[in-house]
């Protein structure tokens, strides 16, 4: 609740001083580094919430004696890592000079693949309600790097007809991201079915492969 509520500086004093009790139980202990984790993420801490996610997934290992199959403390510390590594993407700007703009892209690319790894990862524990958090976030993963790639910078002398032309042409390009997110949100809706589960997760899948098919229809017109 602290966590949620936004009162970082209380939750990670708690935390803090929950690690420390004796006779703490291993999924307590576990748990403890999961929420401080997120916690550490939402104050832009990536290095911090990385080494709290991990130990997550270490003490569950090995409570679990390595099988930790729709453990929902592993699930949620793969799912968690990989919104940290969504986040950092989506905060990589794509920017001239064109040398910057490669760099960046570089990076986009490396974080986009953490990202993509750590949800995968999400779906192989099998948890029905963080599998189709996971599946969600994938689709969303591709539509994202898609939308910001098309607010790239590019030259100020460009006139409007070079820029109609670049921007149809840079939609062609990508159209292949937005049939790849299409085709996750598809397989994720699937699972969802499948394992029989019905959250938000899964209707938040639905508006946006609805949303997300309409955009492919309004690019193939354009293009």
């Amino acid at each position: 609740n602290l966590v949620e509520s936004g009162s970082y500086s209380e939750a990670m004093v708690l935390y803090e001083r929950l690690l420390k009790t004796e006779g703490l139980g291993e999924f307590d202990k576990a748990e403890c580094h999961l929420r401080r984790g997120i916690t550490h993420m939402r104050l832009s801490r990536y290095g911090e919430a990385e080494n709290d996610f991990k130990r997550t997934m270490a003490i569950v290992k090995v409570a679990t004696e390595g099988n930790a199959t729709g453990n929902d403390l592993m699930a949620e510390a793969h799912f968690r890592r990989g919104e940290a590594y969504f986040q950092l993407n989506r905060n990589v700007a794509l920017k001239l000079p064109l040398d910057r703009m490669k760099g960046d892209l570089a990076a986009k690319t490396r974080f986009f693949r953490q990202a993509q790894a750590s949800f995968i990862d999400t779906l192989n524990v099998r948890n029905p309600y963080w599998a189709t958090a996971a599946g969600l976030q994938l689709g969303a993963l591709y539509e994202q790097f898609y939308l910001d790639i098309l607010k790239a910078e590019f030259p100020e002398d460009f006139n409007a007809d070079t820029r109609e032309v670049y921007f149809l042409e840079l939609k062609k390009y990508l159209q292949p991201l937005l049939k790849q997110s299409i085709a996750i949100y598809e397989r994720s809706m699937t699972m969802s079915s499948r394992m029989g589960a019905s959250n938000h997760w899964v209707k938040e899948t639905e508006s946006r492969l609805n949303k997300l098919r309409a955009l492919i229809e309004e690019n193939a017109r354009a293009i």
